[in-house]
């Protein structure tokens, strides 16, 4: 009888093919992009690429799932009502947040509560992780770079004094690069004279030396600048310091509050952020979402504010561009961390970085050129786990090289069978 119980369910589970879905605001009918479908008591979810599509696999018929992201009611849905090409529409939502728990407490001191409360809610522990990473970068909708790996990583907790992350590679992808057209013959000439003056002065140096970096994130990056982590430490950009998080800072910037909105179970705070518009330097602008019941950040996404950019370049060099004839417009840029449960505890989930440049050359060249970038670098945390903990992978990651130049070989097979993983969480 065991042995007939245990083919019966090992044949229901096998019976429940894969299924791609796409998680659809119900009003606009426009995708949510990293939606998730949490099942199993949240220990086991599925997370949507940009375009809101998920493939659902490795589901059993008693499988219910419930689809959310941060602004949206959750929706609860029985695995066996759901077909191949489904769209799921969740309404976004708006809660009455407790008045005695907001008003008495200004936005600005409401964030200085949740950091408060980090040692109280983030790992302390040394942990391990798995991830999917992937950075590309686009011109004029044209790859010119793509890299994917998934890795394995032990990292310190969040109270560690020092941040500490031993990386290993399992697997990985590379397409092709291609050299950036922008302004290809005016580089080239660049780079001969570049050559020719090192050759004068007895130094060797390739073209390969002298090319301009495709790759600006890599993981140990992503990991080491999440905000959370070690919160005594400064985050800076173009050597100011415009950490939102520092209270050292919170005079340059305003905090007020959003719509409370629902996540799951839980009703989470919304605050935004933006610089004074008497600041002038190139400052931040955002959104957190605090969750009421433990203060715990579940998310926090910012981006240069649109009064920063005006000083991203100073006087001096935007005067310098326009006698080169150099025009750019930053449409975009998004830095964005979301949270999960582990252990009782949070612990970075992903990391998000994202940016939409456009660059025209004018005057003094032979032709006219416009470019559309589009840069973007992912890393997903796919499974947490505490100590003790053996890395399955043996290749190292070695921080002093790009990483699309030491991903290991990894036959195809292997290799969609980690892709179609690769957005799965456990």
């Amino acid at each position: 009888m065991k042995y007939i119980t245990f083919l019966f369910l090992f044949i229901s589970v096998l019976s429940i093919h894969a299924q791609s879905i796409t998680i659809i605001d119900a009003e606009t009918k426009s995708p949510i992009p990293y939606a998730t479908a949490i099942l199993r008591n949240g220990e086991y979810g599925f997370v949507a690429n940009d375009s809101g599509d998920i493939e659902l696999y490795n589901l059993i018929q008693s499988d219910i799932l419930q689809f959310r992201s941060i602004g949206y009611i959750t929706k609860r849905i029985k695995q066996s009502e759901i077909k191949e090409g489904d769209s799921i529409a969740l309404k976004s939502s708006s809660l009455q947040l407790d008045e005695v728990v907001i008003r008495p407490i200004k936005a600005g001191e409401y964030v200085r509560l949740a950091l408060n409360s980090v040692a109280d809610n983030y790992y302390p522990d040394s942990f391990a992780t798995k991830h999917y990473y992937r950075e590309y970068l686009k011109e004029n909708e044209r790859f010119v770079n793509h890299s994917e790996a998934f890795l394995e990583a032990i990292q310190t907790g969040y109270l560690s004094g020092k941040d500490s992350f031993d990386l290993r590679i399992q697997a990985g992808y590379k397409m092709k690069a291609d050299d950036l057209s922008f302004m290809l013959k005016e580089r080239n000439k660049e780079v001969k004279k570049e050559m020719k003056a090192a050759n004068k002065n007895g130094e060797e140096i390739s073209e390969k030396d002298l090319q301009l970096p495709l790759e600006i994130g890599n993981p140990p990056f992503l990991l080491s600048i999440d905000p959370l982590r070690n919160v005594d430490q400064k985050f800076v950009i173009n050597d100011d310091n415009v950490d939102f998080l520092d209270s050292n800072n919170h005079e340059q910037y305003e905090f007020w509050y959003g719509k409370p909105v629902e996540y799951g179970d839980e009703s989470l705070v919304v605050i935004h952020f933006d610089q004074k518009k008497k600041v002038h330097k190139p400052m931040l602008a955002g959104t957190m979402w605090i969750e009421q019941s433990t203060n715990a950040f579940v998310k926090i996404e910012f981006g240069i504010s649109e009064y920063g950019q005006k000083h991203i370049v100073p006087g001096y060099m935007k005067a310098a561009l326009w006698i080169y004839g150099l025009m750019f417009d930053i449409k975009n840029t998004l830095v964005e961390f979301n949270y999960q449960s582990f252990k009782g505890k949070w612990a970075l989930g992903s990391i998000r970085l994202k940016a939409d440049v456009f660059l025209e050359k004018r005057r003094l060249f032979s032709e006219n050129e416009k470019a559309d970038f589009t840069y973007e670098c992912e890393m997903l945390t796919s499974k947490f786990q505490s100590f003790p903990y053996s890395f399955k992978s043996q290749q190292a990651y070695d921080y002093d090289v790009l990483i699309s130049d030491q991903l290991p070989h990894t036959p195809k097979e292997e290799w969609e069978k980690l892709k179609r993983e690769s957005r799965t969480y456990k």
